[in-house]
């Protein structure tokens, strides 16, 4: 697999502006059961990268909606497909009824989180376990502090370095 670091990529990132390390999640189905904790009352769109099997294709195309953003894929090469989706309750219900009877890799590799003024957690090979998911300044220590409880995870503040 081709990484999108290898190459001159362009799309939003959160970099130098994670806040928040959330680690302990190797599965989506808490992920999307408690991802509203996380999530500004309306706005957010949930951004999926990968090869999803067909019945998750199929869920995910019923609900893609246009990019609000331009995210900074994780895969160049072989060629992902990638979804917006807005980050409704029904929407994460579903994803989390699918993350129940599939693994995480037949629903995304990459999974992020944006909203109009940017991205605000972004997780890169999204539910394996030495690589956590990061959330920006716009996310309160008591939000991830909430989420973490209930998916099970633990939380550090991010340090470079």
């Amino acid at each position: 697999m081709l990484t999108a670091s290898r190459h001159k990529a362009k799309g939003i990132s959160l970099g130098e502006k994670t806040r928040w390390v959330i680690k302990g999640l190797s599965d989506y189905e808490p992920f999307f059961r408690n991802l509203e904790q996380l999530l500004p009352t309306s706005g957010a769109t949930l951004y999926l990268e990968g090869v999803p099997t067909p019945d998750v294709r199929k869920f995910l195309e019923g609900h893609s909606v246009a990019p609000g953003q331009e995210v900074l894929r994780g895969t160049i090469w072989p060629k992902p497909s990638i979804f917006h989706l807005p980050a409704s309750a029904e929407v994460l219900r579903g994803l989390a009824d699918l993350a129940s009877h599939h693994a995480y890799p037949e629903i995304a590799d990459h999974c992020h989180v944006y909203t109009k003024d940017g991205l605000i957690l972004q997780w890169y090979d999204a539910c394996d376990p030495g690589c956590p998911l990061g959330a920006g300044p716009t996310i309160t220590e008591a939000k991830v502090m909430a989420f973490c409880d209930l998916a099970g995870a633990k939380y550090s503040a991010y340090t470079n370095g």
